[in-house]
């Protein structure tokens, strides 16, 4: 029951919480993925400079956490009502992908007995097998919806020249 709790809370959170403060989906997308980056990069060095403020054995498990949230949190709270109200529906699927897609990049950071329950169940194993789907669909959702939020085609009726 907990590792179904567990990934529903890790594909849910991001997906409600980019809905209730109506982020842009393209902004939302950019942010997990800097998270991702940041996570590979500078979360050791993060863990160290906790770890001389707060002992624990779970500082390295926090601070990747942190490392890889705190670049969504700022986005939704810096960015929020980038989205219309009518037009919430049109990123639906690509924020829900997003949510997807944060799934897939946060539970390697989880320790690995609980990963290893989470695969366990039905759509833990699901969501394993199917991460390269979840990749390149939210990519590719994500960049419909740029293209189309900010595109602007030319103005035929202007005139060229003098």
């Amino acid at each position: 029951m907990l590792p179904i709790v567990i990934l529903a809370s890790l594909v849910a959170l991001p997906i409600l919480v980019a809905f209730m403060f109506r982020v842009h989906v393209v902004f939302l997308m950019l942010s997990i993925l800097i998270g991702d980056l940041l996570v590979r990069f500078l979360s050791d060095d993060v863990a160290f400079a906790i770890s001389a403020f707060v002992p624990s054995a779970n500082v390295p498990l926090m601070s990747q956490v942190l490392v890889l949230t705190t670049p969504i949190l700022i986005t939704m709270f810096v960015l929020r009502k980038t989205v219309p109200a009518s037009k919430a529906l049109l990123h639906l699927l690509p924020i829900i992908s997003s949510g997807l897609l944060f799934a897939v990049l946060a539970l390697p950071i989880l320790p690995s007995p609980l990963q290893q329950e989470i695969f366990a169940t039905a759509p833990g194993d699901l969501l394993r097998q199917s991460q390269d789907v979840i990749v390149g669909v939210s990519c590719l959702l994500v960049l419909l919806v740029l293209y189309q939020s900010f595109y602007k085609r030319p103005d035929k009726s202007a005139k060229h020249g003098k």
